[in-house]
């Protein structure tokens, strides 16, 4: 069975969300997503990144871009508010 992968952006302030479905979750999908982000979101705003622990986001690709765009990285669904639950139900 193949499982969609949803990557998301919210912005808790005005609820306006970017949101990509992909066939599949590797690298270059996520790059896709934050290059969505880069085009969407104005430089020096505060972004926080929830992650799960696939090694997606470790690639040298993704890692290059984090470098770039400063933000919060969070490791897990942990950190989420009420409002990011609610994107990803």
């Amino acid at each position: 069975m193949v499982r969609p992968s949803l990557f998301a952006a919210l912005d808790v302030a005005s609820g306006f969300v970017i949101g990509k479905c992909y066939k599949r979750h590797r690298a270059a999908e996520f790059l896709n997503f934050l290059k969505e982000i880069d085009a969407q979101i104005p430089e020096g705003l505060d972004i926080h990144i929830v992650m799960d622990n696939y090694a997606t986001h470790k690639t040298p690709k993704i890692k290059a871009w984090l470098a770039r765009r400063p933000c919060a990285l969070h490791p897990d669904f942990g950190v989420m508010d009420q409002s990011g639950r609610a994107l990803v139900r």
